[in-house]
């Protein structure tokens, strides 16, 4: 039973969705959404390091389709959400933007932040990701601010946001959840124009290893169906040879040190 006062981190995105409507519906105004440990460390809920794991602690996405689910209803022009997410989550900042694109709400309003967990050394993988917030911020025109702990784009607080709401428990582990997930996984793969998705992972490729427009190329992967999973393998591979996840997660990404906010090729 929950805490009264509290209550618990949905972690589908069907549920999480129902979660941020009745907070409108109770007069908020600012939304805080987040994600589970697979989801904001760029792993599909398929994933065999994602077991255990999916939609613990929040909500679990695997692609535009999850995102459409999540926001769907939403009035993304009226309200400031907030993306709680690590470094390697940035493909959840561009899957929301398409999302609110297809919505028809024109450039991103409200303030987005990243977490930054740095227990350990920090990879090169992450500070290029930093790199890409960066970029994303001024590619719509909103101020990013970086400091140890967080990077917020957009306006809004700039205090570090906490791994989750305060007011919220961490979910426990959904087998069900996971299944569902990995279903959908399934569909969207066999659904999605193969071709379209394998261009487009090719462009992305290509971008990262002659430092070109990365983040143009990763809206187009995640436009075309690419999972969040599919396109992080390739910016792991590429950007932190030595940097990637442990099994457990618990102590971050082993890599080589970097400047905060390196350039994220545009």
């Amino acid at each position: 039973m929950d805490t009264p006062g509290h209550s618990t981190v949905p972690g589908a995105a069907t549920e999480y969705n129902a979660h941020l409507k009745a907070a409108l519906a109770r007069g908020a105004k600012d939304l805080t959404v987040v994600f589970d440990w697979p989801t904001r460390r760029g792993y599909d809920s398929d994933s065999p390091v994602a077991r255990g794991r999916v939609g613990v602690g929040g909500v679990a996405i695997d692609s535009i389709d999850d995102m459409r689910v999540l926001l769907a209803g939403i009035p993304l022009g009226a309200v400031a959400p907030t993306l709680t997410i690590d470094p390697p989550g940035v493909p959840l900042l561009l899957l929301y933007r398409l999302v609110q694109e297809e919505q028809e709400q024109g450039r991103v309003a409200g303030r987005f932040s990243v977490v930054l967990r740095r227990p350990g050394p920090t990879s090169r993988y992450e500070e290029r990701l930093v790199g890409c917030v960066r970029a994303l911020g001024a590619s719509v025109g909103l101020r990013v601010e970086v400091t140890g702990t967080h990077v917020s784009v957009g306006s809004g607080s700039t205090e570090p946001y906490p791994s989750a709401p305060s007011t919220v428990s961490p979910s426990a582990p959904s087998a069900s959840l996971a299944v569902r997930q990995a279903e959908r996984l399934a569909k969207l793969r066999a659904w999605r124009c193969q071709d379209r998705v394998d261009t487009a992972l090719t462009v992305l490729r290509w971008a990262v290893k002659t430092d070109g427009d990365v983040v143009s190329s990763l809206t187009d992967a995640l436009s075309a169906g690419a999972t969040v999973g599919e396109v992080s393998a390739i910016l792991r591979e590429l950007w932190d040879a030595d940097g990637a996840d442990g099994a457990d997660g618990a102590n971050g990404v082993n890599g080589v040190n970097g400047a905060d906010g390196a350039d994220c090729p545009t």
